[in-house]
């Protein structure tokens, strides 16, 4: 009998997708600093992910942060997602960040580093950026809510030490559109939603890819669980 198993996730290259996947091209292409700003289940992540796997032969960072990073925890990550593990924490920053200069100088390819969810950079974090920017071969993409635009334009207005300088340097600000209730249906269809009334409940519920990612597995979960149960049940009815 084939064994159950919850199926890969299909992914859907919707409006937000394919402009992500543009302005990523273009920064690794060209060397540019570009902000990408979505709401949360925007796509964001997803699209990051799946574009660092397809780039065969070219380099792609890839960093979420979380809470509890600071810039030392940045730096010495941002270091061994290079391939330099070797630099840690007994390092003093500024040795860290001429290292990731060197490294990427070093690099014969243009170098792409994605931070996501950048909006828990603070703005004395933020300086760091221009060392790291000014490579010669470095493309730059920042990712986060509406929020770290707004943050990000308040320090350049607070004249915040090095965030003016960064500012100068980011040649798009990309602002992801919500999705359509036709893109969300399509992908509750690529990924196995064929009943109306499921696919009406998700509609009404789900605002944005991400809790529908997280009902649909759900759902799939449950699906595995039911034929489980059910062919235990068989199986003690047998006896």
């Amino acid at each position: 009998m084939k064994k159950i198993t919850i199926k890969d996730w299909v992914i859907l290259k919707t409006e937000n997708y394919n402009i992500i996947t543009e302005k990523l091209n273009k920064a690794h292409t060209y060397a540019l600093l570009t902000c990408i700003i979505g709401f949360p289940g925007a796509g964001k992540t997803t699209t990051f992910r799946n574009y660092r796997a397809s780039q065969q032969g070219r380099e792609v960072v890839y960093i979420c942060l979380d809470v509890s990073f600071n810039t030392k925890d940045f730096y010495v990550a941002l270091l061994r997602e290079l391939g330099v593990p070797d630099y840690g924490y007994d390092v003093p920053i500024k040795f860290l960040a001429t290292k990731i200069t060197e490294t990427i100088k070093e690099r014969g390819e243009p170098v792409l580093i994605i931070i996501d969810d950048a909006g828990r950079f603070t703005a004395k974090m933020m300086e760091w950026f221009q060392l790291i920017y000014d490579s010669e071969n470095c493309g730059l993409v920042l990712s986060g809510t509406k929020k770290f635009k707004d943050d990000f334009e308040g320090w350049v207005k607070q004249n915040r030490l090095g965030v003016p300088e960064l500012g100068s340097r980011i040649d798009e600000w990309v602002i992801l559109k919500e999705p359509t209730k036709e893109e969300m249906q399509k992908v509750a269809q690529k990924n196995g939603v064929s009943d109306s009334t499921v696919m009406g409940k998700l509609l009404n519920e789900c605002k944005d890819y991400r809790r529908l990612t997280k009902k649909i597995i759900e759902l799939r979960i449950n699906q595995v669980n039911n034929a489980k149960r059910a062919k235990e049940e068989q199986g003690v009815s047998a006896e």
